[in-house]
């Protein structure tokens, strides 16, 4: 059992594990925001390319929100998890999730989808693992990242 928040963006549902939360950190000055996706991009965090994701940009006043902190977490090296920063902007709800649940999509996707029956509804998980390589490729490549 992964003991997970459930968070909402732009129709679908993502999971986010929550165990071992390893530090809080304030997200310095501008970053880049895809409104399409909740994948913002990564933050250098010591000598880490950290993937950060949002699961709420609702716009405020005609602006998109900003929210500013970053919680990592410290997940389980278990092939599919690596580390995770979330930027918290709302509230999540809590689950708990069996690992043999999960249905991966195919290898070029970084998702994988699984169904809550107590929830009814179908869930995204993003999978870290590959967000970590996209990483090192990305910074590699001089893309826009998320830098102290």
């Amino acid at each position: 059992m992964i003991d997970c928040n459930i968070l909402a963006f732009k129709g679908n549902y993502y999971l986010l594990p929550t165990l071992a939360i390893a530090q809080a950190i304030i997200l310095p000055g501008e970053y880049n925001v895809n409104i399409h996706s909740p994948f913002l991009g990564f933050y250098d965090w010591q000598n880490l390319k950290v993937p950060i994701v949002t699961f709420d940009l609702l716009p405020v006043q005609g602006k998109l929100r900003q929210p500013k902190i970053a919680i990592l977490h410290g997940l389980p090296q278990n092939g599919n998890l690596s580390i995770l920063a979330t930027l918290f902007d709302g509230r999540a709800r809590r689950i708990q999730l069996n690992e043999e649940n999960l249905i991966w999509a195919d290898e070029s996707q970084m998702l994988a989808t699984v169904t809550i029956q107590k929830e009814n509804i179908d869930v995204v998980i993003v999978d870290l693992q590959k967000l970590s390589m996209q990483a090192n490729q990305l910074a590699m490549m001089s893309v826009t990242q998320i830098t102290k």
